[in-house]
């Protein structure tokens, strides 16, 4: 069950690690980083009060019940660890030089010529 929850974790980051790591508006970048961590602020017993209680009966707004199933825990270990996994991947994302990446896309230009 980890094992799930530490891949999609690292799914996961990978996503937004890399829309963080673009040049672009500091406004939105601030706010979703802000959104990440908002599993560590809370405790976790507070987020699986809350997992239990928004998925543990049918609602008109979700279609699957959690609770009592295989995927309570592999989704509450992703919404625990995804914090620390995000930061851990955009700091390794933040040391790739920009060189990089532009030698990569003129490269990636240069081979679909052929």
């Amino acid at each position: 069950m980890s094992a799930i929850a530490a891949g999609a974790a690292l799914l996961w980051s990978f996503c937004v690690a890399g829309l963080l790591a673009r040049k672009g508006s500091r406004k939105w970048k601030r706010l979703l980083s802000w959104l990440i961590l908002v599993p560590w602020a809370l405790p976790g017993t507070v987020v699986a009060v809350s997992l239990a209680e928004a998925y543990g009966r049918p609602s008109p707004y979700w279609f699957f019940i959690l609770v009592g199933t295989f995927w309570i825990l592999p989704v509450f270990y992703f919404l625990r660890f995804m914090p620390l996994v995000v930061r851990a991947v955009q700091a390794s994302m933040e040391q790739i030089d920009a060189a990089l990446e532009e030698a990569a896309s003129s490269l990636a230009r240069a081979g679909g010529n052929d």
